[in-house]
């Protein structure tokens, strides 16, 4: 949504505090704010919507639901139907949308998928020790 990228803005401008503007957008959105920097992210499902998806619409797969039939996943857009639509084709699953800001999503989609890229490589023995070291394995 155009506003929530405008919300940003005023953000970085610090023309508003972030826990108001959360406040608001939850009010205004019905859903519920997620920070991506300090929520945990079941890594086994990042495997029901590939990376390429996750960076396209900036979406971050969080957790299945407690029945199993959705997933729960912070957005940018959470409203957005043609991007909950686009998400439930490739994941299978129904959505459970959170509202997050796309900076921390991007920030969390790289941290995230890079590290479970780093233990299925590891788990396939594709590591080579070099990388292992580096990566502190």
């Amino acid at each position: 949504m155009r506003a929530e990228v405008d919300c940003e803005l005023l953000l970085g401008r610090g023309l508003v505090s972030k826990d108001d503007l959360v406040a608001a957008l939850e009010q205004v959105t019905g859903l519920r704010y997620v920070d991506c920097g300090s929520a945990t992210v079941d890594d086994n499902v990042l495997k029901f919507v590939p990376r390429r998806v996750a960076d396209r619409y900036c979406a971050l797969p969080l957790s299945l639901s407690r029945e199993g039939n959705k997933l729960v996943t912070v957005m940018s857009e959470p409203q957005n139907l043609h991007t909950l639509d686009e998400l439930r084709f490739a994941s299978g699953l129904d959505i459970s949308p959170r509202l997050g800001f796309r900076a921390e999503i991007k920030a969390a989609i790289e941290k995230h998928y890079a590290s479970a890229a780093l233990s299925a490589a590891e788990e396939e023995g594709a590591l080579p020790a070099e990388e292992k070291e580096l990566h502190g394995r």
